[in-house]
């Protein structure tokens, strides 16, 4: 079991903290499509169907606090995780429990409110201005007339937590 701290993904250059993203990086024998800058979207890193795999298989399991996150299948991704309410992530590759069929099981270990105040925030932002290209005479002259680009990507969090009663009871939101 290996465990990712969130100041670890955090520190990560990866324009989006998703599975896909990060976990192909710290991950021994895990593979797949990765995503440059947040291209492919919120939705598609996270899910399956953005080409995780485990030594080639696919049968891979995500959880939140242990409640599964995938459709029965394991290809659709109902619920997308928010990586800045997870305050660590573990990474099952062997010995799993009796009833995981999975190859390998990721949880996200949510944040919870403690007996101090807390606020954290986060983002991200880009547009057309802030890339460059690579188009000059010479791919002109092959037949390419423009390059792809992003019009706009953002992605911004904001969470606090802290204690309503003091040793009883917190709130993170």
């Amino acid at each position: 079991q290996k465990v990712v701290s969130t100041e670890l993904l955090a520190s990560l250059p990866t324009g989006m903290k998703t599975l896909a993203s990060s976990m192909i990086a710290l991950v021994p024998g895990m593979s797949g499509t990765t995503d440059v800058g947040g291209s492919s979207g919120l939705y598609r890193s996270n899910g399956q169907s953005g080409g995780l795999l485990f030594h080639g298989k696919g049968d891979i399991r995500v959880l939140y606090d242990g409640m599964g996150t995938t459709a029965p299948g394991g290809s659709a991704v109902p619920y997308v995780m928010n990586s800045a309410t997870a305050v660590e992530t573990t990474v099952e590759t062997g010995g799993g429990s009796a009833q995981s069929t999975a190859t390998l099981v990721m949880n996200m270990i949510p944040k919870e409110g403690g007996n101090l105040f807390s606020f954290e925030a986060s983002g991200t932002y880009t547009n057309e201005h802030l890339q460059s290209d690579n188009l000059d005479d010479e791919l002109r002259a092959l037949g390419l007339t423009h390059t792809n680009k992003v019009l706009h990507f953002y992605d911004l969090n904001v969470t606090g937590g802290g204690p309503i009663k003091r040793d009883r009871l917190g709130f993170f939101a």
